[in-house]
């Protein structure tokens, strides 16, 4: 059995975290189905971070493991750029969680 990267276990995270905001705006308006669809994601999330956990313990116990390993080409794509002078730094924000934030003001 072939161990997939932490960075693609990441990636599937981010992957089913994305797919919940449309349900999300359901279950807030009182469909059940979408609360069910929500609950089984957070199911997958939460097996997935304990796989990735315990492969992240692995590879660390591992004397082969690197050391120095280059990193993945969509984490210096997130990393946030600071004013030049700024202290504070901003993540962007994505169009759907504005939309859903949009959605949710009463």
């Amino acid at each position: 059995m072939s161990e997939r990267s932490i960075s693609l276990r990441i990636l599937d995270l981010k992957f089913i975290l994305g797919e919940l905001e449309e349900d999300v705006v359901k279950h807030m308006r009182g469909q059940k189905a979408a609360g069910t669809r929500i609950r089984k994601a957070l199911q997958e999330i939460r097996t997935e971070a304990q796989v990735a956990r315990v492969q992240i313990l692995k590879e660390q116990k591992d004397p082969k493991f690197p050391k120095t390993a280059s990193l993945p080409d969509w984490y210096s794509d997130a990393k946030p750029k600071a004013k030049r002078g700024s202290t504070r730094r901003r993540m962007p924000r994505t169009e759907g969680w504005n939309a859903l934030s949009e959605h949710l003001r009463f």
